[in-house]
């Protein structure tokens, strides 16, 4: 297995605005990628409550995407 340090040290440098909009585009990714799961549980079958299971979230707040 790699040694995640390692690999990260071998990267190039980037700074911490550089980092942050990183970030927010991940961030924004996957909370797309969250809704489109939700939905596709809907989809399945899955109900609010066994998705909000899965988000460690209450039945009535379930239906977020954030």
């Amino acid at each position: 297995m790699t040694n995640w340090r390692v690999e990260i040290a071998k990267l190039a440098d980037v700074t911490a605005l550089q980092a942050l909009e990183a970030t927010r585009r991940l961030v924004n990714l996957l909370t797309g990628r969250r809704w489109a799961t939700m939905q596709a549980a809907r989809a399945a079958g899955a109900s609010w409550s066994e998705i909000g299971t899965g988000r460690r979230r209450p039945a009535r707040n379930a239906r977020r995407p954030t």
